[in-house]
Parts: C-alpha cells; sequence; structure tokens
C-alpha cells in the first residue's frame, strides 16, 4: 500500500465511518455486477465436491462483502483490509444479520498478504473492488492476488478507468463556511484545510490485461461499467453523520460551482476485469 503502510491505515481507519456512509451509492452496483460475473465463472453456492472460500482483497467498510453475504449467507468469506478501523465498521454492519456464517476478518497489506499469513493456494475466489489504485505497486498486489488463488480460481477487479473529481477544494469552502456561522463557529474548522492526498493510478483495458496476464492470469476478461452518484467527498474525518447531512446543500452548491450542472450526478467510468488462475 503506501510507502509508509502504518499511515495509511491510520488515515483509512480515521475516515472509516464517513467513507461508508458516502461511498454505499457508488461502490454498490458496480460490485454487484462483479460479483455476478464471478458467480457464472465459478458458482459460489458450495458443492460437496467443492468448497467455495472467498476473499474479498481490500474490503473496506463492507460494501462487496455484504451483496456477497446476502445472496450467499453461508459462503465462507475472508475480509481483509491494512485499515483496522474499516474492518470495525464492516463487523458493526453485520454481527447482526441472522442466518449468515460468521465473516472472517484480517488486517493485512494488500501487496503482502504473506505478513497476514494467507498462504498460496487458499481461495476459490478473490474479489477487490477500488483497492488496488491505493497501492504503492499495483501489480504486486495483483501478484498476491495470483498467488493465494487455487489453480482453477477466479479473481475479480473493480477499478477507475479515469481520475475522480477533486472534492477536496469544494469540500474545504464547504467546511469554512458552515462553521462560521452563528450558533456553529468553531475557529479550528474556519481555518480547515482537507487533510490527506493520495495518488489514484487509473488503469485503460490494455494496461489491465498486460498486468493480469504477466501475473500469470489467463481467460482475462474486460468490461467497462458506468457508475453515477451524488456528489460526496472522502475528506470527513472527524466529522459526525449529522454534521455531514447538514452540509451537504453547502456541498453540493460548492461542487457545482467547480463542475457545472451537469455533473450533479457524478458520472464515474469503472473497468471490471476477471480472470482465472491456470489449472495444474
Amino acid at each position: 500500500m503506501s510507502s509508509q503502510p502504518e499511515n495509511s491505515a491510520k488515515y483509512w481507519s480515521s475516515h472509516a465511518g464517513s467513507y461508508s456512509f458516502q461511498t454505499k451509492g457508488l461502490l454498490g452496483p458496480p460490485g454487484a455486477s462483479l460479483l455476478e460475473e464471478l458467480d457464472s465463472l465459478l458458482p459460489f453456492g458450495s458443492t460437496p465436491d467443492s468448497e467455495v472460500y472467498v476473499l474479498d482483497d481490500g474490503a473496506g467498510s463492507g460494501n462487496t462483502t455484504i451483496t456477497l453475504k446476502t445472496k450467499y449467507p453461508r459462503v465462507r468469506l475472508l475480509a481483509t483490509d491494512l485499515a483496522p478501523g474499516m474492518l470495525e465498521i464492516m463487523r458493526s454492519r453485520t454481527d447482526k444479520e441472522q442466518g449468515w456464517t460468521p465473516i472472517e476478518t484480517r488486517a493485512a497489506n494488500a501487496e503482502n498478504l504473506h505478513e497476514a499469513s494467507l498462504a498460496d493456494a487458499t481461495f476459490s475466489h478473490v474479489v477487490s473492488a477500488f483497492m488496488i489504485y491505493f497501492c504503492d505497486n499495483p501489480p504486486k498486489a495483483v501478484s498476491e492476488m495470483f498467488r493465494v488463488l487455487r489453480p482453477g480460481g477466479v479473481v475479480g477487479i473493480a477499478t477507475l478507468t479515469e481520475p475522480s473529481p477533486n472534492w477536496r477544494l469544494p469540500w474545504q469552502k464547504t467546511v469554512r463556511h458552515f462553521f462560521s456561522q452563528e450558533g456553529r463557529y468553531d475557529l479550528k474548522r474556519v481555518e480547515y484545510e482537507s487533510p490527506y492526498s493520495f495518488p489514484m493510478v487509473t488503469y485503460d483495458p490494455t494496461q489491465m490485461r498486460e498486468m493480469m496476464v504477466k501475473a500469470g492470469f489467463q481467460d482475462v476478461t474486460l468490461r467497462n461499467f458506468d457508475a453515477h452518484f451524488e456528489p460526496m467527498t472522502a475528506d470527513a474525518a472527524g466529522f459526525e453523520k449529522e454534521e455531514i447531512e447538514a452540509m451537504e446543500p453547502t456541498f453540493r452548491e460548492q461542487y457545482l460551482a467547480v463542475y457545472g450542472e451537469n455533473n450533479e450526478r457524478q458520472h464515474e467510468k469503472i473497468l471490471l476485469t476477471t480472470a482465472r488462475k491456470p489449472k495444474r
């Protein structure tokens, strides 16, 4: 992940609650579509001849895990993420579900799953939604997916093909305006600056195919998916859900001032990739 994984883990743990609240609308539909494609390649329903064991690699706060367990409540699944705080949010969202087999969770760096004691040829399926572009070395993360898959196992990856708009300036202006009002005045937040910026690597289909093939995968299939969601920000660490909701109208105004009326519902171009590890 980051060149300082402990810093990335701390950052994403602190953002876990707001991230979950803000990204359900974006991450849900493409994640569900990716799972459908994997199910068509290798069904998630266990049979006497084949035990299914799924790795949700970079599971975040659990959007893809929850989608899968909702349809297949008894599927065996390990959800990993670099940030323990993300996994805590996931557990809070899933612990009360009835009829689900327990979801295993483990803090893990996607670029070095050995550190989390994930052995070779462990999983029948690996799914990774909106994670690899946060890695310092995405090909290493893909190689790790290949390593932990069983021969004949399948992988599904969702990633962006174009950079997302920069929400940082509209969000910063929103916070400063909101907390400068009478009854809400907060000097620290009036001088607020968005705290974090990270590089985001995007992939076109040719680049993605090359990375998959180099890792050893075969039967690589790529499909574009258009996702739409309301403008949001990932910079909302330290704010309560109620504050975020109260700031939403101002944030929309600031966002539209930068990106225009045609972007009231943001358009994201997403690439869904599936592939198979060769059988022995």
